[in-house]
């Protein structure tokens, strides 16, 4: 009986021991995680050199009835309601409650959340084609030699600058000059360039995607593309600075009559994972006073 009382005995410290060993390894592996996080928090670019400030999230994670995350800084760190938080991804949302060191930070996917957005449309190129050079008019390689010498000879005087570690190679020039040949240029006009049209992201609560609908109704969903990029379009009066990453176009719902069309946006943050975050100490008139 006592033999099997150590058999059990030392079956219960080596339970213990395994026990501890997996939680050991289960917490490095979460130490690197949040090791790596970190380091990439750190290394985002500074926006305009708006200083900020390095927090971590604590407390409960987001449910179906509250998108708020709460986070171990606050007011004595200089965080101030409305500054907006930032993950290694791109914007997560803003803060709401300050208190000495903690605040609670609402969700981008919060219905009550708004945000001034940018949606960089796609560019459209046409090819603008040049007229043939008539075949009687065609000029030569021979004719094109002769005009440079005879130009050449008529000059009075000949300067040569020597640039030092460059030597010329000599040039190469067609046998001839194919008429009545064309050629497709690509010409890029004004407007033809990128266009970034202005709109508003709207939180739609946990499970659905944000979407953003746009100021200007006449915003054609032809116009824009899915994978499209989503920035913030800052302002006086946005609730961030100009291109914070947001996320990128993942559909285009098109609407009746002359209703401008709906965009999902797929977020490039997970909010359903955030450990450290970092706020920008940047507070909007719309929140100043607070």
């Amino acid at each position: 009986m006592r033999e099997y009382d150590e058999v059990v005995a030392e079956n219960d410290r080596l339970s213990e021991q395994v026990a501890l060993q997996e939680g050991a390894a289960v917490s490095a592996a979460a130490s690197v995680r949040l090791a790596q996080e970190l380091l990439a928090l750190n290394g985002l670019p500074t926006l305009a050199g708006i200083n900020s400030v390095t927090a971590q999230v604590i407390g409960e994670t987001p449910t179906n009835f509250s998108q708020t995350v709460e986070i171990n800084q606050g007011a004595n760190a200089g965080i101030k309601v409305g500054m907006p938080v930032l993950n290694a991804a791109g914007l997560i949302g803003k803060v709401t409650e300050v208190f000495a060191d903690r605040s609670l930070v609402m969700l981008i996917s919060d219905p009550d959340y708004a945000l001034s957005v940018k949606v960089v449309t796609k560019s459209s190129r046409t090819p603008v084609t040049l007229p043939p050079l008539p075949t009687e008019d065609a000029p030569t390689v021979d004719s094109v030699l002769d005009s440079a010498q005879t130009s050449s000879t008529s000059s009075t005087s000949t300067t040569t600058t020597t640039i030092l570690g460059f030597t010329p190679s000599a040039t190469t020039v067609p046998d001839a000059v194919i008429a009545g040949a064309g050629t497709n240029i690509t010409v890029p006009v004004a407007s033809q360039l990128a266009v970034r049209e202005t709109g508003i992201l709207e939180g739609r609560g946990p499970g659905s995607k944000p979407v953003v609908r746009f100021l200007d109704i006449s915003t054609r969903a032809d116009a824009i593309e899915v994978g499209a990029p989503i920035v913030s379009a800052g302002g006086s009066r946005s609730l961030a600075p100009p291109d914070v990453v947001i996320g990128i176009v993942s559909r285009v719902v098109e609407r009746l009559g002359t209703a401008g069309p709906v965009l999902e946006v797929e977020l490039v943050a997970d909010l359903s994972n955030l450990s450290f975050l970092r706020v920008l100490l940047y507070q909007p008139i719309t929140e100043a006073g607070r």
